[in-house]
């Protein structure tokens, strides 16, 4: 057929949702007289402060036992040791993208632009780690 106009079929690409669990890992250190004193310390500052940083980062933090290693490092004084106390902070979002990688990505690089407000309000150390995806689920 002379003169008809050929229509072009356009494909879109599938966007999928995904619900992305986070983790935010970091470091404090105590001084205490025993681990479990260090854990305790650790905890209680870290509930205390957890709320302003959930309002800077925007974020809102599953509110279980945070912390997961307890380590000697020093002794300071008779009674006082220096520990390393670990903790981690889980939360969940909500992103787009048409892969797993896609969001993933995606996903680490808004935390990285956030992680400064945990940081900032727990006066702790998230350290080298950028990788914020612990579990990536299809949603809907």
């Amino acid at each position: 057929m002379k003169g008809a106009i050929q229509m072009e079929t356009v494909s879109t690409p599938t966007v999928r949702t995904y619900r992305i669990r986070l983790e935010f890992k970091g470091k404090k250190v105590a001084i205490a007289p025993d681990e479990i004193k260090a854990k305790d310390q650790i905890l209680e500052h870290i509930n205390s402060m957890l709320p302003m940083a959930e309002t800077a980062s925007g974020l809102t933090f599953i509110k279980e036992d945070f912390v997961t290693n307890v380590a000697f490092k020093e002794k300071c004084t008779e009674t006082l040791n220096r520990y390393t106390v670990c903790y981690i902070l889980e939360t969940e979002c909500l992103n787009d993208g048409e892969t797993e990688t896609e969001v993933i990505e995606k996903t680490n690089k808004q935390m990285l632009n956030i992680v400064h407000e945990v940081e900032r309000f727990l006066n702790a150390s998230s350290g080298d780690d950028n990788n914020f995806v612990k579990e990536l689920t299809r949603f809907g």
